[in-house]
This record gives C-alpha cells, structure tokens and sequence, in this order.
C-alpha cells in the first residue's frame, strides 16, 4: 500500500529535515520546498498528498500565499501553518486557510496527532 504524502515547506534546511525525520518515522512519505514555486512544483509531481506543514515566515513570500496556491489546486487540504508568531497573528494573515497553526518549538507527536486527525 502506498503511504500517504506530507509537503513540507520551510526555508529552514535543518526544520525541513527534522519535519521529514518524524514523519516518515510515523509512517509518512515526504515532500520538500522551500518556496511557493518549488512548493508548487512538488504537490504537483507528488502522489497521495493529504496535508501541507508550512512555515509561516518564509524568506520569499508568506506560508498563507504558499497554502493559497496549494489549496487553490487542491481545495480543503489540510494546512499546518508552524510559526514562532502568535497564533493570532498567523490566524489574522491566514484566516481559514490554515486549518491548523503549531507554535515552535512543539512536540511531533502533536503534528502527527493533527495530520491523522480529522
């Protein structure tokens, strides 16, 4: 059975691979960018795709335009916004695309309770 996809976006190198390190430990194949292009790119050539975890402050553009353009091509994707920002500001910048927000640093058990969750 194939595993289900999680694209991850992060313009932070070492966040984007421990993000893939506890998803894949939690059974889940990884995709990563680091912009909305790339981003773009990768849900479109990526299979199985059931949610985005994308930092909120990215060097490009920010995580809600990325989460727009995703779910622009996928409407009702799960969206993660992670973020050292308060979650009212993500949620004032984002409104309902971001179906869920994690305050850094957090837990992976809790992203992962949040992808399996409804």
């Amino acid at each position: 059975m194939e595993r289900e996809t999680i694209l991850i976006v992060d313009d932070d190198q070492i966040m984007v691979e421990l993000l893939a390190i506890w998803l894949e430990e939690s059974g889940y194949a990884t995709v990563t960018a680091s912009d909305e292009a790339t981003a773009v790119s990768a849900f479109g050539s990526a299979d199985r795709v059931v949610a985005i975890v994308c930092d909120f402050e990215l060097r490009s553009s920010k995580g809600c335009s990325v989460i727009q353009a995703i779910q622009s091509i996928s409407p009702g994707l799960k969206a993660i916004v992670i973020s050292g920002h308060a979650e009212h500001r993500v949620r004032s910048e984002c409104g309902s695309q971001a179906t869920h927000f994690l305050q850094k640093p957090f837990d992976p058990s809790e992203l992962v309770k949040i992808i399996k969750g409804p």
